[in-house]
């Protein structure tokens, strides 16, 4: 009897801890807020450094779903380092705010939906034309090199240029 307990309780102890787990290895569900993701990714690391300066990381925690396009880090080299230490710039912060709000869109937009609807309205008000199909989709003139990274609070898209008011 004391030796079916012994096998038991530790059968049972592993059943419960796998079974409260809502994804074993972090294989599945979300990783958390648009912030969290962003920073957990190595190639937006530029885009992170500038939403700071901008000020907008608070909206990449928010509540309300939202669809990121996010340039690269190879997006933000093409405009060489002269050009990004201008936008660090605290005089550029308007003009910053504007060209980040540029790459995001109110709701979580899969690349699939958006490529369906054939364009897609950014933050700014901007229409911005959507083409393509499957790993080919071009939103605003970039290319979605990564497409739906889900966030608890919306989807990132990572694009290879920027997308200029």
């Amino acid at each position: 009897m004391n030796f079916k307990r012994l096998i038991c309780l530790p059968i049972l102890s592993v059943l419960l801890l796998i079974s409260s787990c809502s994804s074993v290895g972090g294989l599945t569900g979300s990783a958390g807020s648009l912030l969290a993701l962003a920073q957990g990714n190595p190639k937006l690391s530029k885009f992170m450094t500038l939403a700071q300066a901008a000020g907008i990381s608070g909206l990449l925690s928010g509540a309300d779903p939202l669809t990121i396009l996010a340039p690269s880090n190879n997006a933000f080299a093409a405009l060489g380092n002269t050009k990004f230490q201008e936008l660090l710039d605290p005089d550029n912060k308007e003009m910053l705010t504007d060209i980040l709000k540029n790459h995001v869109l109110s709701g979580s937009v899969d690349a699939k939906d958006m490529a369906k609807a054939g364009s897609v309205t950014n933050l700014l008000g901007n229409t911005l034309d959507v083409s393509g199909s499957g790993n080919n989709i071009t939103v605003g003139g970039a290319n979605i090199l990564e497409k739906d990274m889900k966030a608890d609070n919306g989807i990132i898209q990572m694009v290879d240029q920027l997308i200029l008011p």
